[in-house]
Parts: structure tokens; C-alpha cells; sequence
């Protein structure tokens, strides 16, 4: 019989599930710490105590409650319960990668006191799953490990030889499994709930014998679609699948996956082989399986959403309390790509402007108990300001219904980002266009705006499911979304259209290694103010960006990008015009243009040409000049008159050395760079500040904090321990966050050990003994080797990141959906 599958990552899939029966059935042993038994009866009694038979059925997600239900247990309860997670998960294929089932388990190992981690041994077992395990599978969660505790339980209270004769006698085994008594408070009321997992255990036990098919639907869709093939009748699904394999092992062989062999699958489940009209969802699945095939999404998306979430949940605490530093930790907790700049700023100046405002408002929308999400974002939208308040020195108020939901999405995610994903109105919409989900109406609220996208997420994870692409919770159908379209997007404050939405924009991001949102954001703050200063520590790419994105917005016309770099010596002669001598070699001086009339005067043109051609003004080509080292000049001396002209564009004033009035074209577009680990970022004074919107370059964040990985998983993904060890200097560093390393200096061609040797001694070290200049006994803290090996140990506790080993598994989405808690 050829059920069980063949290759090397189902061949480490076996292997474990054959050291879990010696370990856990033939004896009381452990898979973790083998000669320390936790497989005992008094340990999954402890584990039945506290959990079976303590059911938690509040908010949060699965591991949250966990959590609170497993407090104050002894380490082998940690254990066990740690190695049931890891039964559970040995079936599901690379939809739930490796990397995630080893920190779900070495998340519920390091609640124990001591903490410790899973070995890698084990770690490695996991290969990369054997099928499509649908969504109920991963809804279900608590009842399938519950499940696993109570047949163990039930098990070690058989006698040792009947133990060996279920063991030898696979059909016996079977209905030993189905007559388990389901007693605990969690299932004996819900019985059915753990189906899927008696049936992996079925196959991981037993792969010779019971098919690798865990969908109670496809399973008894398989047995009436063939009833008239079957050798002799038997109404005992399982054994009709072993009639029926041989029946089409005689024509087809024996691949893995028989019964999802096209020609085979078209029979069963009602479709024609090749469908030549595929449905909208057939297309997003299909994009979004060659996605999450790529391994990239929790790099790419999940890790920096949770770190979001964390931070936001330490903020919620902090508000809930009235803790001293709330207001910090909110301003430091909502950051990344997923709100705009420019209402993230106008929060962070709410939160500044009207805290006692701000804080009752964050406590209603984060308060402890069980009022409905719908109810706490009305309360907390009827307190977050509309309109702008009379006075201030800059705008509060957080304008249109889709970014108003955006704002509040980002918080919700306090409560758990995997049930509370962020929301972006652009992303959903565009989704519901190519899906055909119905639109929510143009006169949506909040509410009404952030509940239908949730239920689109549901969808979305319903027919992936049934598609054989499983989705484990509302953040990665979120992340996956976002991540499979080039999607278009703008603030939904009377704009539309715009560089923002250029269609290369996502190409050129791409290309850069970077988030689209990120330089989205960028175009928006360039279109609405027209001038904006890149800032962060060095080496995170700001002058690269800032050439590239100029290059790009100008089509790629280097005549309408001008580069210029300040230093202490540059003066307004220089900059903007002035007497310099004359060129012709004549004696005496001449007035000459400095860059910035130069670029004005070019970009002047351009709007002159297409006014005179009778095209719309925004039509006229964009010119940008960016100003490298923007700090590093006397500032008032080299932009004279220009504070006036940069804050009022559409008015003219006469020039130091001019006879003529003279105003900024507003096709012209400024880009300054900063270094904030230079000292002379204190001589950029506030009145610049105003007229320049500013955008973090910082390597603790997204999107920098991922670029060197990507740039390296791309270019020398031999050599992805640097950014490890880029990243473990940058957590030392977090004290002095404009300290951080950037990841420009290990970006380059033929990276390799020896390149990143000479670049961490002459270009980093060198870097932080001077930021260090005070603490220099930290400086043994960064010796590269060192640092080498602390991440090389950190890699080794969490199980590495290995490719993925198995053939794709069929779509085993199952008929008993619907999100159920424990």
C-alpha cells in the first residue's frame, strides 16, 4: 500500500511521530528530555486540572488563555503540554512553516520557571508537515490538544499487552482511538470537535494503512463518488480507501497525495480538470499560495505586526493603570508602516495636546471586559478629534472614516494582533473589487468599515481553505493580502491619485528591498508639503533612497534631479546666488545661480511650457533636488529668505543679490537627509523643523530593520547570520537608538565572512568607540566573534530556519469550521 508518503521531509515527520509512541505509548518517557519522564499519569493529571477541566473561554488568543490557565504549574506540566503542541502541529504542512510550530512550543516552555527551550533535535523532526490541515484544524486548536491528553490518559490506564496488541493491530487501534471516553469539562461537549486530530494521529501512527486525508468532507466525498469501485462492500470508510487506492495504484502508480491527483480530484469534489474559467478567489489563493510558499511571511510581515502588538499591549497596561510614562509608550508603541505619517503625527500630537482626552478615550477602546469591538470603536471615535483645534501650532484632528479606522485598528491590535489586524482601506478595497465581496456603502462609518473587512478576512481564510492553502488566524490573511497586490492607495481626505499611486511605485520598493507603504508615505508627505528631510543613524540608506526615489519620480531624467551636500563652509552664496569671480577670467565678480536657483529656474520652465500648451499645472515635470547632510550647514545663513518662500509657496519675495521678486515653483521637490548620531542635528532649529516634514530612518524599525535580510536572503543568503548579528548589536544599542548600525554597510557585491571581518573592524568598531567614547568598557560587548556566537545559540535554542523539505500537500480543508475557544 503506498499511503504513506515518500521523501525527506515526510520521512522526518515518521520518524517522530515513531519516537512519540515509544516516548509517550510504550512509555512514560519525554520527547524533549529523554530519561525524565513527563508522560506520567500524575503529570497529564496535573495538565487535566488545570486545563481539560478548567476551560477558559474569555477574549485574547488561544495562547493568551493558555497562559493564565497553565500558572503556577510545575515544569513538567510546561512539558507536556509543550510536547502534545508538538504532536499536533507534526501533521500540518508548510502552511504553518517550521520556524512558527517552534516558537508556539518554545513559547509554552518559557513559561515555566525555569524557562528552556525545545532541542533542536526535535526542532528538526518537523521537516516541513505532510498535508492541508484546514482552517477548523487551527480554530480547534485547544480541543485537538485536549483530545491528544485525554487518549493518552485513557491509554496508560490499559494493561501493558493490551497496549502492544492495539500497537500491532492498526484496525484495533482505530476503534480503541474512537472509543475514547471524552470526559473533561473542555470536550465532553463537544466530541466532535477533535476529529481532525484523531484522524492525524490515525495516519502519523499508522502511515502504511490510513490515508494522509484529515477533511471529514473530502473523505466522504472520496467514498460516494466510488462507491461502485470498491472490490466488496464495506461501509468502514478507511477500509474502502484501501480498495479504492488499489484500484487507481493500478493506473496512476503511487504518488503522494492519490486521491488529489488532478484526474482523480475532478471526480470526487464536482470540478473539471483545468478549469478554464477560474473564479476571482481561485486567482488571490493561487497568488497567495506562491506567497506563503516563498517562506517570507513572518519575516516580511508577521514578526514586526507582533512586535507592534507587543509594544501596544505594554501601552494598554501602562493607560489601564494610569501609569507614569502612558503617553510614551502609546506614541512609541504606534509606529511602522501601518498608519499613515501624517495621522500619525497629528495622534502623537493629540496624545501631546489633550492627554487627559487621549487617555480616557484609550481606556475605553482597551478597557478589561467583554463589550463588543463595535462598541468600543464607536466610544472611542466619538472622543478622537475631527477637526482641526483652534490654536495649536499643528493640526489634530484625524479627518475621513477609512483613516480614522486605520488609527483604531492599529490600537485594537493591543488586544491581540492575531484576532485585531490592522486596516487599511486602500488594501480592502481594491480586495473586494477583484474578489467581488460586496463594498460596505460610501457613507460607512468606522465600524461598519473595520467589521466588514474582518469578514472579509474570514472569507478570504474560508476559500483558501478550501483550496488547500491554510490560514491560520486574521493577521496572516491580513499580511498575505497585503503582501500578493500591488495595491493602491491614498489617504481618503478629498486626494486620489497622485505619485503616490504610480504603478511602479511597488516595483521600485521591491527593488529596494524596502515595504511600498513605506515609500508610499514618503510621496504623500512629498506631495502635500513638497519638502522632506530623511533622518536616521548612519548607513541606514537615506541618501541611497533619496537618489533613487528622486530618479524614479523624475522618470528617470537625471537633468531634473540636482544633488547638493552641506558642510560648515557652505554659505547662502553657494546655496542660492551670490558674487562669486567671473569665470571668463576678466577680474571682477559675477552673480551667479547657486543650485537651488538653478533647480528653481528649470523646474520654472517646465510649468511656464505647460501652461503655455494649456495642460493642467500638476501635469508639469517634477524636479527635485535633494540636499545630502542638511544639518552639517549653518542653516540660517544658507536658506536666508527661503524660510519664508518654503512655507509659502504660492508667494514671492526679492532675493539678497536680486532685482526681481522670486517664488518656489511648486514642481519642485526637496529632499534633505540627516544623521542623527551628528552631533550638529541640534543646530537644526525649530523654524525648519515646521517647513520639513520628516521621516524616520531608524534600524529597530520596519521597514530598515528587515532590509538587510532580505538584501542578503536575495544576494548572499549564505551570509543572512550578518543581519542575525547586525540586529543583536542593535538590541545592545537600543539605549541610544541614533547609535544603531545601519544596514548600508554590509550591502554590497561579494559579501562575504571575510567582508563582513574588515567592515565590522574598519568601518562599525570605529563607528561605536566614538558613540561609545564614555562607556568604552562596552566595547567588548561588540566584538564580532562574540556576537557570532551569542546568535548562533539563539538561532540553535529556536530551531533554525531550514528550507522547505516536502512536496506540497493537498488542500484538506475541512466541513466543521467556525472559530471556536477553549
Amino acid at each position: 500500500m503506498g499511503s504513506r508518503l515518500t521523501g525527506e521531509g515526510p520521512a522526518k515527520v515518521y520518524a517522530a511521530a515513531e519516537k512519540w509512541v515509544d516516548a509517550a505509548l510504550r512509555t512514560d518517557d519525554s520527547l524533549f528530555t529523554p530519561g525524565k519522564p513527563v508522560w506520567t499519569l500524575d503529570v497529564l493529571g496535573e495538565v487535566r486540572e488545570n486545563f481539560l477541566d478548567r476551560p477558559n473561554e474569555g477574549s485574547g488568543s488561544f495562547m493568551n488563555r493558555l497562559q493564565a490557565q497553565l500558572d503556577g504549574c510545575s515544569p513538567k506540566a510546561y512539558q507536556l503540554v509543550g510536547e502534545v503542541m508538538y504532536v499536533h502541529f507534526l501533521i500540518t504542512d508548510k502552511g504553518m512553516n517550521r520556524n512558527t510550530k517552534v516558537n508556539y512550543i518554545n513559547q509554552v516552555l518559557g513559561w515555566a520557571s525555569p524557562p528552556f527551550t525545545m532541542p533542536q533535535e526535535a526542532a528538526d523532526g518537523f521537516g516541513i508537515g505532510l498535508m492541508g490541515t484546514g482552517q477548523s484544524f487551527h480554530n480547534h486548536r485547544p480541543y485537538h490538544i485536549g483530545f491528544i491528553l485525554e487518549f493518552v490518559e485513557h491509554w496508560k490506564q490499559q494493561p501493558a499487552n493490551e497496549q502492544q496488541s492495539l500497537l500491532d493491530n492498526p484496525w484495533a487501534f482505530k476503534d480503541f482511538l474512537w472509543q475514547t471516553p471524552l470526559t473533561s469539562e473542555l470536550l465532553k461537549n463537544d466530541k466532535n470537535k477533535p476529529t481532525l486530530q484523531r484522524l492525524a494521529l490515525l495516519h502519523l501512527i499508522f502511515p502504511d494503512t490510513f490515508e494522509a486525508i484529515v477533511s471529514t468532507a473530502h473523505r466522504q466525498k472520496i467514498f460516494s463518488a466510488f462507491a461502485g469501485l470498491a472490490d466488496e462492500p464495506d461501509q468502514d470508510i478507511d477500509r474502502r480507501l484501501q480498495q479504492l487506492r488499489r484500484h487507481f495504484e493500478a493506473k496512476y502508480g503511487s504518488p503522494n497525495h492519490l486521491f488529489y491527483r488532478e484526474a482523480i480530484k475532478s471526480q470526487w469534489d464536482g470540478t473539471e480538470p483545468h478549469n478554464p474559467d477560474p473564479s476571482p478567489w481561485d486567482v488571490i489563493v493561487k497568488r497567495a499560495k506562491a506567497y506563503v510558499t516563498t517562506g517570507n511571511l513572518e519575516k516580511d510581515e508577521i514578526n514586526y505586526k507582533l512586535d507592534i502588538a507587543r509594544k501596544l499591549a505594554e501601552a494598554r497596561e501602562a493607560v489601564l493603570t494610569d501609569g507614569g510614562d502612558w503617553a510614551g509608550l502609546v506614541k512609541r508603541g504606534i509606529v511602522g508602516n501601518l498608519v499613515f505619517n501624517i495621522q500619525l503625527s497629528r495622534f502623537r500630537t493629540w496624545v501631546d495636546s489633550l492627554p487627559q482626552q487621549a487617555l480616557n478615550a484609550l481606556k475605553t477602546l482597551w478597557r478589561q471586559d467583554d463589550s463588543p469591538i463595535e462598541e468600543r470603536i464607536r466610544k472611542f471615535s466619538a472622543l478622537l478629534p475631527k477637526a482641526n483645534v483652534p490654536d495649536a501650532e499643528h493640526p489634530i484632528g484625524i479627518t475621513g472614516s477609512g483613516t480614522r479606522a486605520n488609527v483604531i485598528s492599529v490600537l485594537l491590535m493591543a488586544l491581540g494582533a492575531e484576532d485585531h489586524p490592522p486596516f487599511r482601506m486602500g488594501v480592502f478595497d481594491k480586495a473586494y473589487e477583484l474578489t467581488g465581496f460586496a463594498k460596505p456603502g460610501t457613507s460607512s462609518d468606522e465600524v461598519e468599515l473595520y467589521t466588514h473587512a474582518m469578514k472579509f478576512l474570514n472569507k478570504f481564510i474560508e476559500e483558501a481553505g478550501e483550496r488547500g492553502l491554510p490560514i491560520h488566524n486574521l493577521l496572516e490573511a491580513q499580511s498575505i493580502l497585503w503582501m500578493i497586490g500591488d495595491w493602491e492607495e491614498d489617504e481618503d481626505n478629498g486626494k486620489g491619485g497622485g505619485l503616490e499611486n504610480s504603478p511602479t511605485l511597488a516595483s521600485l520598493a521591491t527593488d529596494l528591498y524596502l515595504h511600498p507603504d513605506f515609500l508610499r508615505d514618503i510621496v504623500l508627505l512629498l506631495e502635500e508639503k513638497k519638502q522632506i528631510i530623511f533622518q536616521g543613524p548612519p548607513g541606514t540608506g537615506k541618501t541611497f533612497l533619496a537618489r533613487e526615489l528622486a530618479k524614479h519620480l523624475a522618470d528617470g531624467d537625471d537633468g531634473r534631479v540636482t544633488l547638493v551636500q552641506f558642510h560648515p563652509s557652505y554659505a547662502y552664496e553657494d546655496f542660492v546666488q551670490g558674487f562669486r569671480p567671473d569665470p571668463d577670467g576678466r577680474g571682477g565678480f559675477a552673480l551667479r545661480d547657486g543650485p537651488l536657483l538653478r533647480a528653481a529656474r528649470a523646474a520654472q520652465q517646465d510649468l511656464d511650457a505647460a501652461r503655455a500648451a494649456g495642460q493642467d499645472p500638476d501635469s508639469a515635470s517634477r524636479h527635485y533636488l535633494i540636499i545630502d547632510e542638511i544639518n552639517r550647514g549653518n542653516l540660517g545663513k544658507v536658506f536666508g529668505e527661503l524660510y519664508f518662500l518654503l512655507e509659502y509657496r504660492d508667494e514671492a519675495m526679492r532675493l539678497q543679490y536680486a532685482d526681481t521678486d522670486f517664488s518656489l515653483p511648486p514642481n519642485l521637490y526637496i529632499i534633505g537627509t540627516m544623521n542623527t548620531a551628528d552631533r550638529s542635528i541640534a543646530l537644526v532649529d525649530l523654524a525648519l523643523r515646521r517647513r520639513f516634514y520628516f521621516m524616520d530612518f531608524h534600524p529597530d524599525e520596519e521597514p530598515i530593520k528587515g532590509v538587510l535580510r532580505r538584501w542578503l536572503a536575495a544576494n548572499a543568503p549564505e551570509m543572512e547570520w550578518a543581519a542575525d548579528v547586525v540586529n543583536a548589536a542593535n538590541e545592545k544599542l537600543k539605549d541610544d537608538r541614533h547609535a544603531a548600525i545601519g544596514p548600508s554597510y554590509f550591502m554590497r557585491p561579494g559579501l562575504d565572512d571575510a567582508a563582513v571581518e574588515r567592515i565590522w573592524k574598519h568601518s562599525v568598531l570605529p563607528y561605536l568607540t566614538e558613540r561609545l567614547y564614555e562607556n568604552a568598557e562596552r566595547l567588548a560587548e561588540f566584538d564580532l566573534n562574540k556576537l557570532r556566537a551569542e546568535v548562533e545559540i539563539s538561532n540553535g535554542n529556536a530551531g533554525g530556519s531550514g528550507p522547505a523539505e516536502a512536496e506540497e500537500g493537498p488542500g484538506d480543508a475541512d466541513d466543521d469550521g467556525g472559530e471556536s475557544s477553549a
